[in-house]
């Protein structure tokens, strides 16, 4: 049976959403987002295919990719709208809030939240904002976003084997190493949506780089938008594997600054907070459990590429140059992002890493398969491999707990959702509940928590009077629910006037004396004023 997909549907997509993002931005900055820059973004597409004369990857996509992509769909479709009922359980409220709050332009700030410094990754809000404001979920758009980023990340590792001149075989393992991590599957149900997309565009750049500066340049540029991290560890994986000359670099530079100028004085407030937080040591076990429990996300791309290491020296065959830099993007990768998991904590930025880590390990994972596995049993392998790292993910108690919703139930979104149609208006709630934030974001009400489930990334690194004033808010809240002292909500509401006040009955005590408006099991609304 012959593939009926060819490389070409992978190379346009990541062209026009990288075209998409960046003229998304601009016009965002420029106080002009509309659907129109969708149709432009087509325009632009197709006239630099043609003036570049651009020639893309030759070749069907194996069926073995698009059997994994198929798969990811599936498996990712059951969970969030099978399991979680169309609601990113696990995932933060920001990049709902990030989408929610850009119009026609890029704001300021929160409002009408709250009045804090606008402060997110610019790339997937601008576009998925398009889709918001035509009345989507905002969970939904960025969902599917994030899956494409999964798809075009599985594509650009196919790629990337190719122009490492792998073995065809090398091709066949990589999409199903891909779906032995964790990575891919516990970031999207994490709500990690920038890092996805911008991975996915990353990995796609990195290849695309090697056909056409020119073209790679533009989708590296959309990376960079959507992910400032992703973007550089992309950047940095294309100099590790292909080593380009130094006129390329520079010109790379340029071009990618040249793009990202609307984006830069909203990643400021980021290096501010970062600079402003202390240094913390790492601990005597940290390393192990990092490893274990965070990084890798997946013993078996890691036990792969350590055998492969194993044979290629048992064997005595030589490192070539680019499996020194692949071990090097791999290791090197995994023991930068502990360090940076320890000395930087506060914008966890070592948790970006997964992305370098991964495209090492699953190149080298890839390679000693197809050294070792006859072509006979392909599929057997790769069937056991697949079973056994699913079940492994699965059944993980942390995995558990993501798919069933770490964040807020769906009896809680379920309320939420009907407490927004209850009154569309965007006012202060007094959330009684340990889901605060994610019941805001449903509901579209301003929590009485602003740091549930980092409602605002820029809460957490401003230390201005008015961010002070939120935390003290939040921390209010926070002892109330803690304590359960429903006497001392009256002054709570004296201090920080509320609208609504809603009650999880196993968290807090129902409040018998309120004017109650609706109640769905053990949620109930009240109206603060008769």
């Amino acid at each position: 049976m012959s593939p009926p997909l060819s490389w070409k549907c992978t190379d346009y997509l990541t062209i026009f959403l990288s075209i998409w993002i960046i003229l998304s931005v601009w016009a965002a900055y420029a106080g002009v987002l509309s659907p129109l820059v969708v149709v432009l973004a087509l325009i632009l597409t197709y006239a630099i295919l043609r003036l570049t004369k651009y020639a893309p990857h030759e070749g069907k996509i194996p069926l073995e990719v698009m059997g994994a992509g198929l798969l990811t769909i599936l498996l990712m479709g059951f969970i969030f709208f099978g399991i979680q009922g169309g609601y990113d359980l696990s995932a933060d409220a920001a990049p709902s809030i990030a989408t929610t709050a850009i119009q026609s332009h890029i704001p300021s700030d929160y409002s009408p939240y709250f009045d804090l410094p606008y402060f997110y990754q610019l790339g997937l809000p601008t576009i998925a904002s398009q889709f918001t404001n035509l009345g989507f979920h905002p969970h939904h758009v960025l969902w599917a976003f994030a899956l494409v980023g999964l798809l075009l990340a599985m594509a650009g590792l196919t790629q990337l084997a190719k122009h490492l001149h792998l073995s065809a075989a090398v091709a066949v393992w990589v999409p199903i190493l891909f779906l032995c991590a964790r990575i891919p599957f516990s970031n999207l149900l994490l709500g990690e949506y920038p890092w996805l997309l911008a991975m996915g565009i990353g990995f796609m750049s990195v290849s695309l780089l090697q056909r056409s500066h020119f073209i790679g340049t533009i989708a590296l540029a959309a990376a960079m938008i959507t992910h400032p991290y992703i973007g550089v560890l992309c950047a940095l994986a294309w100099v590790v594997l292909f080593f380009p000359q130094f006129k390329k670099i520079i010109l790379t530079i340029f071009g990618v600054g040249v793009a990202c100028i609307p984006v830069i004085q909203y990643q400021i407030l980021g290096f501010i907070g970062l600079a402003k937080e202390p240094l913390s040591g790492t601990e005597p076990l940290a390393l192990a459990n990092f490893i274990a429990s965070a990084h890798l996300q997946g013993l078996i791309p890691f036990a792969l590429s350590l055998a492969w290491i194993a044979h290629k020296m048992i064997s005595k065959k030589p490192f070539t140059r680019s499996d020194i830099a692949l071990i090097g993007i791999g290791f090197g990768g995994l023991i930068l992002s502990v360090l940076l998991n320890a000395l930087f904590p506060e914008l966890i930025l070592g948790t970006k890493i997964p992305a370098l880590v991964l495209i090492g390990m699953t190149l080298m994972g890839a390679q000693f398969l197809s050294a070792m596995v006859k072509p006979m049993h392909v599929g057997k392998i790769a069937l056991a491999l697949l079973a056994v790292a699913l079940v492994l993910i699965v059944t993980s108690s942390s995995m558990h707990s993501t798919i069933s919703g770490s964040k807020i139930t769906l009896e809680e979104a379920q309320f939420a959702t009907r407490l927004g149609a209850h009154d569309s208006a965007i006012v202060p709630v007094l959330f009684l509940s340990d889901s605060a934030g994610k019941m805001a974001q449903y509901s579209q009400k301003i929590p009485s928590d602003p740091r549930g489930a980092h409602f605002m990334l820029s809460l957490q690194l401003l230390r201005t009077p008015r961010a002070l004033e939120l935390k003290e808010q939040s921390n209010a809240q926070r002892e109330m629910l803690a304590t359960k002292c429903a006497a001392c909500v009256d002054a709570f509401l004296q201090k920080y006037p509320q609208h609504y006040i809603v009650v999880n009955t196993e968290e807090f005590p129902a409040l018998s004396a309120r004017n109650e408006i609706f109640r769905e099991g053990k949620l109930i609304l009240y109206a603060v004023k008769p």
